[in-house]
């Protein structure tokens, strides 16, 4: 009888305990969140990102990222909406702890962003322009641009979009003392892109991210009119009483910079003669 008693208990305490379970959720054992919810009206939405790679006109790497962000029906998202495009590692770690050349990175992109104009209709503007109210920002820690667009009070239909359209040219980041190195895994380059509002933070993986792959293993600069300096050619005479030094750029100089070389020449009595020396095209 005992026995009997104790296991109906026994069966009971059981019981009650799934049940607690069961109501309390994930947080009954601690709640592991992977990726962050955004609020339900951004999450009703279709995202897009496309990566090509190109080369321009003197051979040198170009890459195109485009993310797309439309909501898939009629809403109002009032909140502040952040597109954030994660460049390649490859050039992120080109930037790490340099604020100079992540400032000269932002200023080197070119494209598009767009944004609604009204229920029907969308604007765009240059990536550069100070009147699209459009902030771009880089931040470091996620290896991204973040594109801080204006308040978004407005109905939205399937219509309106959320875009940008940035492309990355290695000869401007080049000019600009960033060099971009083989990729990684020796295939491609890879970027994801996402849109979340401002009061989720920069996070990266949400229910918008989408990733792309740009189909490069190199991102050269070609032929790109930069200075790349022959060895130079040396005069002597036969009494060695007169030396003259002269070299050459292989390459077309850019009208719009200043370029220097350090040249070190060494004496046959052994005295070393160090001299810059400015070639300006301005």
């Amino acid at each position: 009888m005992n026995k009997k008693h104790n296991r109906s208990w026994f069966s009971i305490v059981l019981i009650l305990f799934i049940f607690i379970v069961v109501l309390s959720g994930p947080s009954a054992f601690g709640e592991k969140e992977v990726v962050p919810k955004p609020t339900a009206a951004i999450s009703l939405g279709a995202s897009s990102l496309t990566g090509t790679y190109t080369t321009g006109s003197y051979g040198q790497g170009t890459m195109r990222l485009v993310y797309q962000y439309a909501p898939l029906v009629s809403l109002t998202l009032n909140e502040v909406p952040l597109v954030i495009i994660q460049i390649p590692s490859e050039i992120g770690d080109q930037l790490a702890g340099n604020s100079t050349k992540q400032a000269a990175f932002l200023k080197s992109l070119t494209g598009t962003v767009t944004y609604p104009l009204n229920t029907l209709a969308n604007q765009s503007f240059d990536i550069q322009s100070t009147s699209s109210n459009v902030v771009k920002t880089y931040d470091e820690a996620m290896h991204a641009v973040v594109f801080t667009y204006p308040r978004s009070t407005n109905l939205l239909t399937i219509t309106n979009m959320w875009k940008v359209d940035m492309t990355i040219d290695a000869g401007v980041l080049y000019k600009n003392s960033i060099t971009v190195p083989q990729a990684y895994n020796s295939t491609n380059y890879t970027a994801k892109g996402t849109l979340v509002a401002a009061t989720e933070g920069i996070v990266i993986s949400t229910v918008n991210t989408k990733t792309a792959t740009i189909p490069s293993a190199t991102f050269g600069i070609g032929n790109y009119p930069v200075l790349n300096i022959t060895s130079p050619k040396l005069n002597d005479t036969m009494q060695h009483l007169g030396t003259i030094i002269s070299g050459t750029a292989n390459q077309t100089l850019d009208a719009n910079y200043t370029y220097t070389a350090d040249i070190t020449y060494k004496t046959r009595a052994g005295t070393i003669i160090k001299k810059r020396q400015f070639a300006s095209r301005r």
